[in-house]
């Protein structure tokens, strides 16, 4: 290849300046470093300038066009001639002429080149039709045409996930299929009791080792019947002692022990869990469970459910509450706050009742004693000035405790004093330690609570299930 046909073998550019040479299996090789793109080449893989004269015509064209397609992406190359009055360097003309589909692909990056070739075509004879007796000849006329190398790196259109609109669908879909359930009738009743069923932190799915812990084995068998357990208990007392209007049920709170299952199983944080059975099973059964439970509540009184978001199970519990919205869409007795709020609160008469995980980690305990009157006001039947009892119930520490608070935030025990009108009180849970409790020495009475809310006298009865 003559050396006043080379091109940069990177660009293509026909402009370069010499580097030097190298010896190559006895041969000097020569080395010359591209004016437009900076790299190097050498005269055994240079590009050769093609005879321009004999592909050059008024309108544009591409040659030496490779295109290459995988599943997700692609790629473009061409180089594209044209003359100084016609030039083609705009990248939608290129995708243009290359008909490529936008619809289906984008274009992540491109690489436009550009040099001129002046060449020689001869004789040549011009002419102005807008001005009499004006002409112009050559006989070695040379005209310039610029070059154009484009490679476009394309890959396919992924389409945008709206979610609001697939939870709307899928919503329309499970409700005609949700039964159709008839408001029942409970006779009449009016004592003014609300129940309030909260047993938090019930972690279905955690494994617990006595051997290892010292105390008891706990998996999500067990869990299951402790739980059920504990509701027949306290629901056989309640119901021999009082009338009840309606129940409030909180579901949530660290229901399930763990969030996401991949690369292991692991709280909404990141800690790693030990669970016993697969996460597809464990929200299954945590599904079955919660329905079950709102089922029987309905035989007593109309229900209210709050789904309260754990530490452990922030994204589950409100999957868990989707489900149980469609599945009793269709249900007069029963009703489902799954709002993605932390902190929630309900109203039943004279009284104010706020629901949070916990305290301790993202609210504070100073912070839930200030919260409820600024925040709870707007979910109140009868004016603020008018509430006179006020509590949090939360779990997340495993154990019972009541706030015990004067004008600073370090005197806490078990007995409860109201700050500004309001208590925090903490339930206990009914799993049992595993590995990382024991190992850490917390030990603590196991249980469940149930409490009894009249409408002007407030907490008036609290059941307990310990075992």
């Amino acid at each position: 290849m003559s050396k006043d046909r080379l091109a940069c073998f990177h660009c293509g550019s026909p402009e370069y300046i010499s580097a030097g040479n190298y010896i190559w299996k006895g041969q000097k090789i020569k080395r010359y470093q591209c004016k437009q793109c900076g790299k190097k080449f050498n005269e055994k893989n240079a590009r050769e300038i093609e005879d321009e004269t004999k592909v050059l015509t008024e309108d544009t064209y591409v040659k030496d066009y490779k295109y290459e397609e995988k599943k997700e992406s692609s790629t473009m190359e061409g180089h594209i001639s044209s003359k100084i009055t016609d030039r083609v360097k705009i990248l939608d003309d290129f995708l243009d002429l290359c008909s490529v589909d936008l619809v289906e692909w984008e274009v992540e990056r491109y690489l436009l080149n550009a040099w001129d070739v002046t060449m020689k075509i001869g004789e040549y004879e011009a002419t102005n039709n807008g001005n009499e007796g004006y002409s112009a000849y050559s006989a070695q006329h040379a005209e310039t045409y610029t070059n154009y190398q484009i490679k476009v790196w394309l890959v396919k259109k992924k389409e945008e996930f709206n979610f609001s609109q697939f939870k709307q669908e899928l919503y329309d879909d499970l409700v005609r299929v949700s039964p159709v359930v008839e408001l029942k009738d409970h006779g009449y009743c009016k004592s003014g009791n609300l129940l309030e069923i909260n047993i938090p932190d019930l972690h279905l799915g955690k494994q617990s080792w006595a051997e290892e812990t010292g105390f008891k084995d706990y998996d999500i068998k067990i869990a299951v019947e402790r739980y059920v357990e504990a509701i027949n208990a306290m629901l056989y007392d309640i119901l021999r002692l009082y009338n009840i209007d309606r129940v409030l049920f909180i579901v949530g709170n660290d229901l399930f022990n763990s969030d996401t299952a991949y690369p292991f199983t692991q709280t909404t944080a990141g800690t790693p869990m030990q669970d016993d059975t697969r996460w597809q099973k464990v929200f299954r059964k945590g599904r079955n469970l919660m329905i079950d439970t709102i089922d029987l509540l309905t035989d007593i009184a109309p229900v209210d459910v709050q789904v309260i978001p754990g530490n452990h199970d922030f994204q589950k519990s409100f999957y868990l509450g989707e489900v149980l919205d469609i599945k009793f869409e269709n249900n007069p007795n029963v009703t489902i706050d799954n709002t993605p709020k932390t902190r929630k609160y309900y109203n039943w008469g004279d009284c104010m009742l706020g629901f949070a995980h916990g305290g301790r980690r993202d609210e504070g305990e100073a912070r839930l004693l200030s919260n409820m009157p600024h925040e709870a006001p707007k979910y109140c039947d009868i004016d603020w000035k008018d509430i006179k009892f006020k509590e949090w119930h939360c779990g997340d520490i495993h154990h019972y405790k009541e706030i015990k608070q004067k004008g600073t935030k370090k005197a806490v025990d078990k007995y409860a004093e109201d700050i500004d009108g309001v208590i925090i009180k903490y339930l206990r849970t009914l799993m049992f330690n595993d590995e990382w409790e024991a190992k850490k020495g917390y030990i603590s009475q196991k249980g469940a609570h149930a409490f009894i809310w009249n409408k002007e006298k407030g907490n008036i009865a609290e059941f307990k299930f310990n075992n």
